[in-house]
């Protein structure tokens, strides 16, 4: 198995070396485990400091790969192929989930945002109302590492959250699944 990994950046609390450290480990933990069946080759590795620009900032954010070849890239995804209803998708971070949710599978072409539960939370409209650089600071892990439009992004979350219902999205049982389906190269339409 090729591994390609990039990310962090060389921050002031050394997160990201902490992150990076705890990553290899576990790579080197899975290799030895399951030496008999597959080796894990790290082909690409950009992480903590070998991905700072100099300036205690990413130089990478994302990668790509070229499934045809396998070549990977640096990659950002421009706002229009990034999928359908972003901000319900970011709402998952202010719903306090400590997992990741799968939205898109190898096997299909759709997109499904299972449901979950979220909530006007105390302070939302403090935050909203929050000067960028106060904003930046509450809400980042890396205020100082931030892209331009991270507070504008934030408060479109938290605007959604605080004016669409859970209920309203995923019913009232929050039990219901969005499924979204490709239409043309970057346009999607719900189909349930």
């Amino acid at each position: 198995m090729d591994v390609n990994i990039v990310g962090g950046f060389d921050d002031r609390r050394s997160l990201s070396a902490k992150i990076s450290t705890w990553l290899l480990h576990l790579l080197a933990a899975l290799a030895e485990r399951y030496k008999d069946v597959m080796k894990i080759r790290i082909k690409t590795c950009a992480i903590s400091l070998m991905n700072d620009d100099g300036n205690a900032k990413p130089i990478g954010r994302g990668m790509g790969m070229d499934v045809r070849t396998g070549e990977v890239f640096l990659a950002k995804a421009d706002l229009a192929v990034t999928g359908p209803a972003q901000q319900l998708r970011m709402a998952h971070v202010w719903a306090g989930r400590d997992t990741l949710s799968v939205v898109k599978t190898i096997a299909s072409d759709a997109i499904c945002i299972e449901p979950f539960f979220y909530d006007v939370f105390p302070n939302l409209n403090t935050y909203l109302k929050m000067p960028d650089h106060k904003m930046i600071k509450r809400t980042s892990t890396s205020p100082d590492a931030e892209e331009a439009n991270f507070c504008s992004d934030v408060r479109k979350t938290l605007r959604f959250v605080r004016e669409l219902d859970c209920a309203r999205v995923f019913g009232p049982g929050i039990d219901h699944p969005l499924i979204f389906e490709r239409v043309s190269r970057n346009d999607w339409k719900r189909v349930n």
